[in-house]
């Protein structure tokens, strides 16, 4: 002969609800306390919805909104910093541009100092003097195929340096 478990109570759902509204077991009437007492499936249930009942309870944390007067000050700040970064993204394209000239200027005057015979003889009348013939020799060399001299190396890797470095110091001033 089979016995047949029973595997549901009818006051399943009177015990759910009083651990649910914390009534579980001081606040709620005998006659339920007399009955979880003798059924062994609403000791389970009562078990089981008190475990999650205390688990939602430590994860319950309040939530702070913060007042509208405080996110109309952080909206005007942020506003505020938007604006500025706007307005100086021009003077950082006018910084990184200038910041390629200067070092293009410099590159050009290492060139003709190397260029020179020796550095203690370098001085800046001889390199105006031997900045004419080298751009002579420059669009001479555009306009045709002569020979190439050392001057004209340098003057074209000045060039070349500088015209590297412009993109790339825009690209660094407008990137944030």
């Amino acid at each position: 002969m089979d016995v047949v478990r029973i595997v549901e109570c009818c006051r399943e759902q009177d015990v759910i609800a009083a651990v649910v509204s914390h009534r579980w077991p001081e606040r709620c009437d005998a006659d339920l306390r007399d009955h979880v007492a003798a059924c062994e499936i609403c000791q389970d249930v009562a078990e089981v919805a008190a475990a999650f009942l205390v688990d939602q309870d430590a994860d319950y944390q309040p939530v702070r909104v913060p007042s509208s007067a405080h996110m109309w000050w952080r909206l005007q700040m942020r506003a505020r910093q938007d604006a500025a970064r706007a307005a100086l993204r021009p003077i950082n394209v006018a910084q990184g541009l200038v910041a390629a000239a200067v070092t293009s200027l410099a590159v050009a005057v290492i060139a003709f100092g190397w260029a020179a015979t020796s550095w203690s003889q370098w001085s800046w009348s001889e390199m105006a003097a031997g900045l004419q013939p080298a751009a002579n020799t420059v669009v001479n060399s555009v306009l045709s195929v002569p020979t190439i001299t050392p001057q004209t190396t340098l003057v074209l890797g000045a060039i070349a340096v500088g015209l590297i470095l412009m993109p790339v110091a825009v690209y660094f001033a407008l990137s944030e």
